[in-house]
């Protein structure tokens, strides 16, 4: 059935804080389905060459951006390269989220909050504003929102955070509804503990806690989060719109 093929040919992405971890794994899983690619970082140019390099070897139209997209210009650079580069942008994946702040309640104060406020939520409206025009009069188009399982079973120092990623769930549904007459969808995908390269920096009897309660009896790799989001972007997952799911191999059912 081709209807439900998870081909991205001829589709054009631009996947926010991307040159590492679950966002590079994200912007290659897109490459591997045929999509064009622009990823984005903020600092680390090696870092992000490096990455730009491995994706060129699936897609050579692949692109790099150096932007802040918090801010309304870093995420007008990032999508106007993509459409110079590419002639639009049909898919975005908001990815990118600043540095996780971990303090108790008690002693944390409103600008930690304010902090992931700014770091999670303005760079999907943003982007998000940025390209959804263009979506709309293609009558097609591609948000997924990346987010954090927390949200479901918090832990405790988190509660800056979760307030974030909550308010990132209300933003993915509500634009949903909002977008959906337009053949736009909006989802938000929301990983456990991933390894990636600061998983070392993580207690290894917190690691062994967690696979000990997760039914699949693993961490989770970056690419588990990308096909997931790779689904949400085909036409597979063409009637699924404000969702939120958590890849986390069962440890939170719900």
């Amino acid at each position: 059935m081709t209807g439900l093929s998870l081909s991205l040919s001829g589709r054009r992405a631009a996947v926010s804080g991307s040159s590492r971890g679950v966002g590079f794994a994200i912007a290659k899983a897109l490459a591997d389905a045929g999509a064009d690619v622009a990823i984005n970082y903020l600092a680390n140019d090696k870092r992000a060459q490096t990455a730009l390099d491995a994706l060129k070897e699936i897609n050579p139209s692949s692109i790099s951006v150096k932007a802040d997209v918090s801010t309304p210009e870093g995420a007008e650079r990032l999508v106007s390269e993509a459409e110079e580069a590419f002639g639009g942008v049909d898919i975005l994946i908001n990815n990118a989220h600043g540095r996780i702040i971990r303090n108790m309640f008690q002693r944390s104060g409103w600008e930690e909050h304010q902090t992931h406020i700014d770091s999670i939520l303005r760079p999907a409206f943003y982007l998000s504003r940025r390209v959804i025009d263009g979506m709309k009069s293609g009558n097609w188009g591609r948000i997924v929102n990346i987010g954090n399982n927390m949200l479901i079973q918090p832990v405790k120092g988190y509660s800056a955070l979760t307030s974030a990623m909550g308010g990132l769930l209300g933003f993915t549904r509500n634009l949903a509804a909002e977008a959906g007459p337009w053949g736009i969808t909006v989802n938000m995908v929301s990983p456990g503990f991933v390894l990636t390269e600061e998983a070392p920096n993580t207690n290894e009897s917190v690691r062994q806690a967690i696979c000990d309660s997760t039914p699949l009896g693993r961490l989770a790799m970056p690419e588990d989060a990308a096909g997931v989001v790779l689904f949400f972007c085909s036409e597979a997952g063409r009637f699924v719109t404000g969702a939120n799911l958590s890849v986390d191999g069962g440890r939170i059912m719900g």
